[in-house]
């Protein structure tokens, strides 16, 4: 089971908190990706599997998944078209989760340049003094690498976009 944040109509997922050590004290990270797919209160999507993986072996046992664009669609062209893909609270839920998490994985592949939003979350997360940011590997424009198809055996790595 999942904890989530969606709007009211369930357009947009703010956020995603999974839990798998619930009677152990939380050892929480964060993830920025690209955008919600299909995981909910009650599964988690191919991604989230892998990045409960590499949460896992960074010796966490809860993560909160936070998303550039909050508009759940599995069809990133129809995204990329959509009026609002943001969602209007969105960098609130950013905002507040990042202030109270340390450990903040980036990973939101070469698609985070849409409508700059890559740079408006790294502004967000500077000015709240997050500047040292985790990855696990940077694509070949800088863009932090999606965790999809990447190797586990990877260890995470600053991020310097």
């Amino acid at each position: 089971m999942n904890e989530c944040v969606f709007s009211a109509d369930r357009k947009y997922r703010y956020l995603l908190i999974h839990r798998w050590e619930p009677e152990s004290p939380e050892r929480s990270c964060m993830w920025i990706a690209l955008n919600p797919s299909i995981a909910d209160e009650s599964g988690l999507d191919n991604t989230l599997t892998r990045i409960r993986s590499f949460s896992r072996a960074a010796g966490f046992n809860a993560f909160y998944m936070a998303n550039l664009f909050a508009l759940v669609s599995t069809d990133l062209k129809a995204m990329k078209r959509h009026s609002d893909p943001v969602g209007p609270d969105n960098d609130d839920h950013i905002r507040r989760i990042a202030f109270q998490i340390l450990t903040i994985f980036v990973a939101w592949g070469t698609h985070g340049r849409h409508q700059n939003r890559d740079r408006e979350v790294l502004g967000l997360l500077a000015r709240l003094g997050r500047t040292e940011l985790l990855c696990f590997g940077n694509n070949k424009d800088g863009s932090p690498k999606h965790p999809l198809h990447l190797s586990g055996k990877l260890k995470p790595v600053d991020f310097l976009g």
